[in-house]
């Protein structure tokens, strides 16, 4: 069972690596910028926020969704912004799925 949780893990991790290594780094470092953004200007944020500041304000795009979880896993790892519970997404395509919330570190 432990092998499988740490199995679990690595496959995750590796996905991440992934989806990071493919997606444009002009779409990264902007979604970096307005994650570091959000973080200094509210007490909380979720991903939700940061799609949607995104698309208000910048005229980036990326074919992968999932790698502005790439983008929030490493500020995390950087100890830029720290994860301080779960709410629901608001997206419609995220269906109510529960979604990080986070903070400036």
């Amino acid at each position: 069972m432990q092998d499988d949780l740490f199995s679990a893990f690595a496959a995750r991790d590796e996905a991440i690596q992934r989806v990071d290594r493919n997606a444009d780094d002009a779409w990264k470092a902007c979604a970096e910028t307005v994650v570091l953004h959000l973080a200094r200007m509210r007490p909380t944020f979720t991903a939700d926020d940061v799609w949607a500041y995104l698309t208000a304000h910048h005229d980036v795009s990326t074919h992968e969704p999932s790698a502005l979880g790439a983008v929030i896993t490493r500020l995390a790892r950087q100890k830029k912004i720290r994860k301080i519970g779960y709410t629901q997404s608001a997206r419609k395509a995220r269906h109510a799925a529960p979604i990080a919330v986070w903070s400036a570190a």
